[in-house]
């Protein structure tokens, strides 16, 4: 086999090795069955192939389809693309999904997901059938169904063949894989396993062999349950085994020797020269390399051709290709025929330079060809036969007076020599040959000099935007567009095509233009642009080149190869399924609030103090850590009404001093659920903050921060646990009522409170989330700390629940953890999950039996005792649908049994109210119900107070 034909071969093998999934079933496609607008690459080789790893972006989803075809789930779109990357088929109505999956098994074919819903289609680029119309942020495969989940968290499983609901599930399923041979595995909320081996018909808890669960992943005829310690359980037809997590197979270089994250066709459009016979050359780490721009392939590697610590820049210069290359301390030329040929050594220069390309074969060097001492006005300046001379107009420049000095702003090369552009008095341009020079006024020197711009994506060695034509005018590309140059500067033209973002290559440039969604190039320095072929999918948001050489140009997820300039086809008209439109909030239950008093205000004066907790001053020296209502979770939606602040001097010495140690800390805070807003004070000295902190690490004072995150405990009297907002070992201050604050913390472990109860008289039990999303439920009391249990973080690729968990008080006196897993209420199909230790998962009650406390239903309830955090309210306050979108933190107390909601107190957001000469502030409607019944509208805030009685009854709607 000749070398160019095993070239071919191996680039073909390294095309389609890659596969993540087996090939489907196929279904015979006819033109009858295909939609309309779908667009068939021309039987001319292509311009356009596809990159299978895009810059910045995710890889696409990748099918081999047989007979050397690819199909690519890419920008939201479904791609079909030869052996080479070129596009056969795209298909233009599924410009929003986010994820393909293969059905591997029955019926065959392919799942698409996204904001547009569910859909399934026999071949890969074949037609949609409609399974939801929800938006589907993930989709798993099991035996037979499908396992969607939306992105307010809510979860569906499908039959496929009858799309009816598949309910045979454990509970709180998550995500599933299946083997071949319809043995399955799923993961469920709070890190539960299963194992199917009858096609999903029963399932077996394996939750003791998985350990923590983390991931799914079906590899050589068996499905992996991957755990967070890098370990597996390996499920097959017959038996689970421990063993480690499996690797993905990795994917066959078509040149070992090729170590670069860009292919060789990519490098050679980014950053190469042209070659004869469709061929560029590249370089690679000091090798030339020589590469096929027809089918990618690496053809010849010159290696060590050039010095490797240089930094080098290709360009083609008549029947010569030449390699520009600068280091710390020289500079140096190289050149090979364009024919293929060894590389061989014109010419170097003793000290670093700059290298200037002009038009057709003009090329010099920004110093002198010999000498080492630079003097500005010198150049060497290289003749179409590779032969050097040195142009000095240093002596021009020196004669000049000192106080008006003449510099050189810009060397323009030409034909057998260069002209520069000098500022300064008596500027002009001049002929560094001929000593010809124009004189030109500070007003046209002002309008000349901007043209000379170079981006900052232009490469150090070399500069290639300008030159001089064949009538001797100046042309280029400024950062305008472009530009000529005549009269010896006196007449400046500008092109009338005004493409601002054109990326450019010498005398080439290209540029998509997003209103118009059309490409144009130029190949005269941006004076004349022609409209040409753009990306393939060019009707999506554009794809604007990366960069550009002679030989191309590189796309997020395209190459383009060459500069011919195709005219642009005519795409027929995008079709879109429309996309899932947003739910309104459901039916909630209602609270209906009456005025039961006057509203009374404190605003805090303005003077030289500065405001501190609501209406109060502090002083300046005093420092101020603020505690916001937020949600805590995996992530912290914080208000501007606060819930506590601590004041009180930094400790600032090390060791503190003993007056440190003896000052205080001061915390106001005000208790979850009341409704008359009371300010409640605590205090804290800083020698006990010191010692509680030895049983957990170093010591951090709470007023370093500015600014952290409270925790509503449920706890006798009401309380609050105060920390950072995010990842800390501590210290938590746990403050309530007349009881001495409590310090907690965790030793050497970064953590995030989210919840807490408390369980005995100096105990609290806080759900806390760590750096690793894990989730472990710990008991802590004066300087001791013990963990009851953990459970992971949701599976990869499975979204976390967008409200945090929340503790539970049972009625057996256990502590128990409440999965919320959607952003709107729990239903009877999505509900929310009750944890415990080593028990499955319970299903409670749907949030539509939601009642009050006191009322018939709830009198005699005893259910688990949790506080919520919501980020959408699921009490709405009177009709108003404004807390839904407001994103005020939702707070709420109940009891919830399998069978009960019992509501005992609840803080949602009313309304924004406007304050005398203050910014506006968010109000909460606080409403307890029960035998301490009572409700207030309130906010505290940085400098304000506001507190109005009120009376509040909820209604369910129907």
């Amino acid at each position: 086999m000749r070398p160019h034909a095993r070239a071919i071969a191996a680039l073909l093998v390294g095309l389609t090795c890659c596969a993540p999934v087996a090939e489907p079933p196929k279904t015979a496609e006819t033109s009858r069955n295909r939609k309309p607008d779908v667009a068939e690459t021309p039987a001319i080789p292509p311009q356009y192939l596809v990159r299978f790893r895009p810059y910045g972006e995710p890889e696409p989803t990748r099918f081999e389809l047989g007979q050397g075809r690819t199909g690519l789930l890419a920008r939201g779109a479904r791609w079909v693309v030869d052996a080479r990357g070129a596009l056969v088929r795209s298909v233009d109505d599924a410009k929003h999904f986010n994820q393909a999956r293969a059905i591997e098994a029955g019926a065959g074919g392919y799942l698409f997901a996204g904001p547009t819903g569910l859909f399934r289609a026999a071949t890969f680029d074949g037609d949609l059938e409609q399974i939801l119309s929800d938006d589907t942020s993930s989709v798993w495969v099991g035996p037979g169904f499908v396992l969607a989940s939306a992105s307010d968290g809510s979860i569906r499983a499908v039959d496929l063949a009858t799309k009816k609901p598949f309910r045979s599930l454990p509970l709180g399923a998550l995500a599933v894989e299946t083997a071949p041979d319809g043995t399955a595995a799923l993961i469920a909320h709070g890190g539960r396993a299963y194992v199917s081996r009858d096609r999903g018909r029963t399932w077996t808890d394996v939750t003791h062999q998985a350990g923590s669960p983390i991931g799914l992943v079906a590899q050589d005829g068996a499905v992996f349950i991957l755990d967070q310690n890098g370990e597996a359980l390996r499920i097959d037809a017959k038996s689970s085994t421990r063993t480690v997590a499996p690797t993905p197979a990795p994917r066959t270089p078509s040149d070992p020797a090729w170590k670069r994250p860009e292919t060789p066709l990519e490098l050679a459009a980014s950053r190469g020269a042209l070659l004869d016979d469709g061929r560029a050359v590249a370089i690679d780490d000091g090798a030339v390399v020589e590469i096929s721009m027809t089918i990618g392939a690496i053809l010849k590697r010159h290696q060590g051709a050039l010095p490797p610590q240089a930094q080098c820049t290709p360009m083609s210069s008549g029947s010569k290709v030449l390699f520009v290359c600068t280091d710390r301390n020289s500079s140096s030329v190289f050149s090979m025929p364009r024919s293929g040929d060894a590389v061989k050594l014109e010419k170097t220069f003793g000290q670093r330079g700059r290298f200037q390309r002009g038009r057709t074969d003009a090329l010099l060097f920004t110093g002198p060809c010999t000498d080492t001492n630079n003097k500005p006005g010198i150049a060497c300046v290289r003749s179409g036969d590779g032969q050097w001379s040195e142009l000095d107009r240093s002596a021009d420049l020196s004669d000049a007076p000192a106080n008006e000095p003449l510099k050189v702003h810009a060397w323009v090369p030409k034909e057998g020599g260069a002209l520069l552009v000098v500022t300064g008095k008596n500027g002009g341009i001049w002929d560094a040959r001929t000593s010809a020079k124009s004189k030109l006024t500070d007003e046209e020197l002002k309008a000349l000099t901007p043209l000379f711009y170079e981006p900052s994506s232009a490469p150090d060695t070399v500069a290639d935007r300008w030159g001089v034509d064949e009538a001797g005018n100046i042309v280029g590309l400024s950062r305008e567009g472009g530009f000529r140059v005549s009269q010896g500067g006196k007449r400046v033209e500008r092109s009338p095509f005004k493409f601002t973002a054109a990326v450019s290559a010498h005398v080439h440039a290209f540029v998509t233009d997003a209103g118009t969604k059309t490409s144009w190039q130029s190949n005269d320095w941006g004076w004349t642009f022609v409209e040409v072929e753009g990306a393939p999918d060019l009707s999506l948001t554009p794809d604007v080149p990366r960069s550009c050489s002679e030989a191309g140009c590189l796309f997020s997820h395209w190459v383009r190869v060459g500069w011919e300039p195709r005219p642009a086809s005519v795409r027929p008209p995008s079709k879109f399924w429309p996309r899932a439109t947003s739910k309104p909030p459901p039916p909630l239950p209602q609270l209906k609030c009456g005025f039961a008093g006057p509203t009374k205000r404190k605003i805090a004066i303005q003077n030289e103090r500065r405001v501190g907790f609501g209406a109060e001053t502090i002083e300046d020296s005093t420092a101020l850590t603020t505690y916001s209502i937020s949600v805590q979770g995996s992530a912290v939606w914080f208000s501007e009404n606060f819930r506590a602040a601590i004041t009180g001097k930094v400790v600032d010495a090390d060791p503190p001093t003993a007056a440190m140690l003896s000052s205080t800390r001061r915390i106001r805070y005000i208790e979850p659920f009341d409704p008359a807003g009371t300010v409640r004070t605590s205090s804290i000295k800083v020698a006990d903050l010191l010692d509680a902190s030895r049983t957990f690490g170093d010591f951090v004072d709470p007023s370093s921060e500015d600014q952290g995150a409270a925790i509503a405990t449920l706890s006798d009297p009401p309380g609050v646990l105060l920390g950072a907002s995010y990842g800390t070992s501590g210290p938590f201050l746990w403050a309530r009522g007349k009881e001495k604050p409590l310090v907690l913390g965790y030793h050497g472990a970064q953590a995030t409170p989210i919840s807490a109860v408390q369980t005995g008289p100096d105990e609290l039990t806080v759900l806390a989330v760590d750096v690793e999303n894990t989730s472990s439920v710990r008991v802590f009391g004066p300087g001791r700390m013990n963990e009851i249990f953990s459970y992971p973080r949701t599976p990869d690729g499975v979204a976390a629940p967008p409200n945090p968990d929340a503790l539970a008080l049972s009625p057996d006196g256990k502590v128990s953890v409440i999965r919320l897993p959607t952003e709107g209420p729990p239903s009877e199909d999505n509900p929310a999950l009750l944890f415990r230790k080593d028990d499955a998962p319970i299903a409670l009650a749907a949030w539509s039996t939601l009642d009050v406390d006191g009322s018939p239903v709830c009198a005699n309830m005893k259910g688990h005792r949790a506080i919520l955090q919501l980020r959408r309210p699921w009490i709405m306050p009177g009709t108003t649908t404004e807390a839904w979108d407001r994103g005020f933190p939702t707070y709420a107390r109940v009891r919830w049994s399998t069978t009960q909601v019992c509501l005992e107190a609840v803080e949602v957001y009313a309304s924004t109210e406007q304050l005398p000469n203050h910014s506006p502030m968010d109000t909460a409607m606080i409403a307890r119900f029960g035998k301490d019944a009572g409700a207030g509208q309130i906010a505290v805030g940085a400098g304000f107070e506001s507190r109005e009685p009120r009376i509040c009854e909820m209604f369910r709607q129907n």
